[in-house]
């Protein structure tokens, strides 16, 4: 039906909403049709049933449903729900038919840390800017302003003059930064005639939005300008390889650099930045379990650090963000009196540090230490926020790694030395901790040499 973004800076409530108006007016859901219950649909989202009650009543006050006692609820006609003002867009999408139009949809930049610092009242917020970007437009351009969400919308421009709306939207910009003090960044779609394809058009300006995050901020992303996304392919570079056994030997210096060349080789192959966001989280994630396997205990907050490496908007920033948790790991690792973990916690990692080159279960390490399995497996996870089994395999690859350096030593050689003897397994699991497979990472180290 529809689903929810928890990274959304919108209250559910207002999600839950806003997705059950599209669907009503996009006739998803016909006039007549009936509504999940509030049960089912709390059920399907995940959330708490009286979220959907609150959404529903809204929804009714505004014309959108109605409800029959003992029998849930239902859409509204059509005519009920948009009544003199769906009839007057009608009537306005029937001359931008004729004159054609154009879709810009408008976003204010690093809304999060602005709600978190600045804007307390989101409502607000969208009630302000449509005054400013009212009073920033020519009075003689025509256009629809539709808002999404209380810091982003679409806006219809009426007419073919593409010059013109790229003007208008430079003057919306410099206006909502000079009048709010706020960036706010645009992306400009094509002109057409066909209404049809409105909805599907702005799905499309969605997406090439996030060219923003190459860009940088307050800028205006003409789609014809922006080369198409493409996927990350893990296996076409060894810059992870590279950047875990710099942070491994501590130098720093050298994994700022290999940042750097990273961010350069994304925006040259223009990954999906969600993907390019990803690969960095992957990047941490992996240099956390190696200060785990020194018995160091919350490196450095991961899941703090983590989210703000997901929610960088622009590669600026995901650098600046980058840069900051290498030089926070840099100063944690030099304090002294970090705390370790609880002993028997570290003797648990010790007994791994000692027996990786054997086969290591979950059940031969509770009887080692004669506790019970699913103790040991909680007590794990809770201390060190992993699970044992992964702990295991990750300190395995991490000394397997270590030894492919050696070329006299052979890959089958290589996985007994660290207690597997499928060879196929170890070269599984291998490339599931570093997206490469053993043979092509000897292969990355010969050409260093």
């Amino acid at each position: 039906m529809f689903s929810l973004n928890y990274r959304d800076a919108r209250p559910i409530y207002e999600q839950v909403k806003d997705g059950l108006r599209h669907l009503v007016v996009t006739g998803a859901i016909q006039e007549g049709d009936q509504f999940p219950s509030v049960r089912a649909l709390a059920a399907s989202l995940a959330i708490n049933p009286n979220t959907i009650q609150r959404a529903y009543e809204s929804l009714e006050r505004e014309g959108y449903l109605y409800t029959i006692a003992g029998k849930g609820a239902f859409a509204a006609r059509r005519a009920d729900v948009a009544g003199e003002r769906r009839e007057r867009l009608l009537r306005q999408f029937d001359e931008y038919r004729r004159d054609g139009y154009q879709l810009a949809y408008f976003r204010i930049d690093n809304i999060r840390l602005l709600y978190e610092s600045r804007i307390t009242s989101h409502k607000q917020l969208q009630e302000r800017l449509r005054s400013v970007i009212v009073d920033a437009l020519p009075a003689d351009q025509q256009y629809l302003l539709l808002f999404i969400s209380n810091h982003s919308g679409v806006l219809v421009f009426k007419g073919m003059q593409h010059l013109r709306v790229m003007n208008n939207c430079n003057l919306m910009i410099r206006e909502v930064q000079e009048q709010m003090n706020i960036e706010m960044s645009v992306t400009v779609g094509k002109a057409s005639h066909d209404l049809n394809m409105l909805f599907q058009a702005y799905q499309y300006l969605l997406e090439r939005h996030e060219a923003r995050f190459y860009l940088g901020e307050k800028v205006i992303v003409e789609d014809e300008e922006i080369p198409s996304f493409q996927d990350l392919d893990p296996m076409a570079t060894n810059y992870h390889l590279d950047f875990m056994r710099a942070m491994r030997t501590r130098d720093y210096e050298r994994a700022e650099v290999i940042i750097m060349e990273i961010l350069d080789y994304m925006k040259k192959e223009f990954i999906y930045p969600k993907q390019v966001k990803n690969y960095f989280v992957f990047l941490f994630s992996n240099v956390e379990g190696d200060e785990m396997q020194k018995g160091l205990q919350n490196v450095f907050h991961l899941e703090a650090w983590l989210d703000l490496i997901s929610n960088a908007e622009t590669a600026q920033m995901l650098q600046k963000v980058v840069n900051n948790t290498i030089a926070y790991i840099r100063s944690w690792i030099k304090d002294t009196n970090n705390n370790r973990y609880r002993d028997d916690i570290t003797h648990i990692i010790e007994y791994i540090d000692e027996n990786y080159t054997v086969k290591l279960s979950l059940k031969t390490i509770a009887e080692a230490f004669s506790i019970n399995e699913s103790y040991l497996s909680r007590m794990f996870k809770n201390e060190t926020g992993k699970n044992l089994i992964y702990f295991i395999n990750e300190k395995k690859m991490r000394k397997a790694m270590e030894l492919l350096e050696d070329p006299n030593m052979t890959i089958k050689k290589v996985a007994n030395m660290v207690g597997i003897n499928d060879q196929f397994y170890f070269n599984k699991v291998f490339k599931k901790f570093y997206h490469v497979s053993p043979s092509e990472y000897r292969k990355h180290q010969k050409q260093e040499i």
